[in-house]
């Protein structure tokens, strides 16, 4: 398993965990949220490459928030590697996003993606987001805000206690997708 940043929202969604200068916020223990995004590919992939973006704008929009309530937010980002990574971790479709421990949507829908495909060399599908009766390629700022907020001061989201199931062809679009990369990538060792 690969991980490959961890980071505490101060003010830029991205870094350095915030210093309280209220009286008595050093004895206070911070509460800490934290959200998961593994995807396939931040290189190429636009909709992963979406995604990452969306999180940081989300949480530098929500920083001051947080920071007066003492919440501290993780983002653990994590490059899924291989068919046998993805079981391990429950990944369904690139990006998958995760706050709490609970996926940011239980509607599970996918749709071609050629920047995926052009990394694999096969047709590959990545996740589609619906929100507000609108399908996105990536999740959109003001949907990963809510559930923030939702996660940090509304108790557990209404769909929370519901997991998510790997429909079966998700399954076969990440074992196309590994195997195809692979292939490719030990031609272009020769």
């Amino acid at each position: 398993m690969s991980k490959d940043k961890s980071c505490g929202t101060g003010g830029c969604g991205c870094s350095s965990t915030v210093e309280h200068s209220q009286p008595g916020a050093q004895d206070e223990k911070k509460r800490r949220v934290e959200i998961d995004f593994l995807y396939l590919d931040l290189e190429v992939c636009s909709p992963c490459r979406g995604t990452e973006s969306n999180i940081e704008e989300a949480l530098r929009d929500v920083a001051g928030i947080l920071q007066a309530t003492g919440v501290e937010v993780v983002v653990n980002k994590t490059h899924v590697q291989s068919l046998e990574q993805a079981i391990e971790l429950g990944f369904l479709s690139s990006p998958t996003l995760r706050i709490g421990g609970k996926d940011l949507q239980l509607a599970f829908k996918e749709n071609y993606c050629a920047t995926c495909s052009q990394v694999s060399g096969t047709q590959t599908d990545c996740r589609i987001w619906l929100y507000q009766g609108q399908e996105y390629s990536a999740p959109p700022k003001a949907m990963i805000i809510e559930a923030v907020l939702q996660e940090v001061y509304g108790g557990s989201r209404s769909e929370a206690t519901a997991k998510v199931v790997r429909p079966e062809n998700a399954l076969a679009n990440l074992t196309r997708f590994f195997e195809s990369k692979r292939r490719k990538e030990q031609a272009g060792a020769v």
